[in-house]
């Protein structure tokens, strides 16, 4: 019986030992799934951060900063506008050339004004009958593509000026014939057709009345402070040595005339190809950038001595009792003097 009561007693002395153990092994092995749990999250969170850092870093190697695309879109206009101006200088040369041809024919030069034009136009160009009857001359000495619209993408209709001398003969009473020749002006509409940088004629071109001229602009003219009788004529004095060397003399002695912050190279003279006649008119005024000179003067011309019109305005600089040229301008009214 002793025995017994003292197994039991060792039995019941040993349980809580094991109790002890297994919670303490139960808790060490929660706090390793904690701590492993928590591992896998942050090596999740670094991997998460290390890829999009990565994939971020591929981007910017490829992606363009922004000059480069300034720069690429700054090209690609560059490059179509190129491509637009040449179509378009390219597509009123070629009209601009077939009015010429067009409109230059001799009496009973059907074949060899044929000839001329085949290059430019379509094969039914001439499928309509003659586009001359041949019986007179003419012969354009002048033309000019001035103006084009788009009829479709591919289509434009060109418009040309041209200047034709026309060659008349007539007969005279004794049956002998007198040639005679006149002057006139013409503006044709060319429908052209344009495919891969090449053109062609596509119908008769058609004679049109067309102006791109303002019909009315009204002039302004300049007022200001008008300056002193005594001040107004040692300025004309100086406008007047200046024309004579601006027309006849060399740069040296045109730039004695020049204010010192004049820009030396708007004033390249004629060396002598015009000479200068007379000042006709000339107005001073003191504005608020200085001294604005009007003048209207005469010219001559060494290949014919026709005399011609000129009008300018001049900035004026004073400087140690004298006066200098600034700046020489072609208008005299509606300025822009600031």
């Amino acid at each position: 019986m002793k025995k017994k009561d003292k197994t039991e007693k060792m039995v019941k002395e040993e349980k809580p030992e094991r109790t002890k153990e297994r919670v303490k092994k139960e808790k060490s092995k929660q706090y390793v799934m904690k701590k492993n749990t928590g591992m896998k999250v942050l090596r999740i969170i670094l991997w998460l951060m290390l890829t999009f850092v990565f994939v971020r870093g591929i981007a910017a190697i490829f992606k363009p900063d922004k000059e480069e695309v300034v720069n690429q879109m700054i090209s690609e206009f560059k490059e179509n506008y190129n491509d637009f101006t040449s179509l378009n200088e390219e597509a009123m040369a070629f009209a601009q050339n077939f009015v010429r041809e067009y409109l230059t024919y001799e009496i009973k030069g059907e074949e060899e004004y044929k000839n001329r034009l085949q290059p430019y136009v379509t094969s039914e160009f001439f499928s309509s009958g003659a586009v001359n009857d041949f019986t007179a001359t003419a012969e354009a000495v002048y033309v000019q593509a001035y103006r084009m619209e788009d009829y479709t993408d591919a289509q434009k209709d060109v418009y040309v000026l041209a200047k034709v001398e026309y060659t008349t003969r007539t007969l005279q009473e004794d049956q002998t014939y007198t040639t005679s020749t006149s002057t006139s002006q013409i503006i044709l509409k060319v429908p052209i057709y344009c495919e891969k940088g090449a053109y062609v004629v596509e119908s008769l071109p058609l004679v049109v009345s067309d102006s791109v001229a303002i019909e009315k602009y009204a002039v302004s003219e300049y007022y200001g402070n008008s300056l002193p009788d005594a001040q107004a004529e040692a300025i004309k004095t100086s406008v007047e040595n200046f024309l004579k060397a601006y027309f006849e003399q060399d740069a040296s002695v045109i730039n004695y005339y020049l204010a010192a912050s004049a820009d030396k190279d708007e004033f390249t003279g004629l060396d002598g190809r015009f000479t200068f006649v007379s000042i006709d008119s000339i107005k001073s005024y003191q504005g608020e950038s200085g001294i604005i000179c009007l003048v209207e003067f005469k010219i001559k011309d060494t290949q014919n001595n026709a005399k011609l019109l000129q009008k300018v305005n001049f900035t004026i600089q004073e400087s140690g009792g004298k006066y200098y040229i600034k700046s020489m301008d072609t208008r005299t009214g509606n300025l822009n003097i600031n």
